[in-house]
């Protein structure tokens, strides 16, 4: 399961270059994690993650009971992103070379829908799939959304949103903080004492 969560958050690394039109944004949003099994089962929290931005460098953590810590580290300039995790007593930073690819079969519809959090407003949009399904997701106007970079077509950064796991289960993602503030570049620098590897390698090292 555990291998399963780290190719999951491969879905999230992919990036494009930082807009222009969005203003900066330098601090930590942080998201709670539910997994709906079900359409009919009520939402359980099962994790967090926070979401630490400073220019082109993101940083993302997250954790829960059952499978522990996971550390993401993104330079979106640069195309590159780092898994950073502990396996077998030995610590692993697994190179991702990013693409400009995110999912592309939905439509928008805007929604009159607007909140705000923290200071920050929250709109909506209705999410249409190829196939009719129809979902809502909010975001953050004001925030470049490449630094979650989910949805092509949404005009800020998701703010709550859903991502199937299978036919049944989907996991919700809801940003109950957001903190502006200047961070410290030493968050977004790897560990001397990590490993460097790639997810090929990775999954060679899994098998012995």
């Amino acid at each position: 399961m555990r291998y399963f969560l780290l190719i999951f958050l491969l879905f999230f690394i992919n990036s494009s270059l930082l807009s222009q039109k969005y203003k900066p944004f330098e601090g930590t949003i942080f998201y709670d994690v539910y997994l709906q099994k079900s359409p009919d089962s009520l939402p359980e929290r099962i994790n967090y993650l926070t979401l630490h931005i400073k220019d082109s460098l993101v940083r993302t953590d997250t954790d829960s009971e059952s499978f522990g810590g996971q550390t993401t580290i993104k330079n979106l300039n640069r195309k590159r992103a780092y898994i950073l995790l502990k396996s077998n007593d030995q610590f692993y930073a697994i190179r991702h070379i990013e693409t400009d690819s995110v999912g592309k079969d939905f439509s928008f519809k805007k929604l009159n829908k607007k909140a705000k959090l923290n200071g920050f407003q929250i709109k909506s949009v209705k999410r249409i799939s190829a196939n009719g399904e129809i979902d809502t997701i909010c975001y953050f106007p004001k925030i470049n959304p490449v630094y979650l970079n989910i949805f092509s077509g949404i005009k800020g950064l998701p703010a709550e949103y859903r991502v199937p796991v299978n036919e049944k289960a989907v996991l919700i993602y809801q940003a109950i903080r957001i903190e502006e503030k200047e961070l410290d570049p030493k968050l977004f620098s790897i560990p001397g004492f990590f490993k460097i590897i790639t997810f090929d390698e990775f999954l060679l090292l899994q098998g012995k």
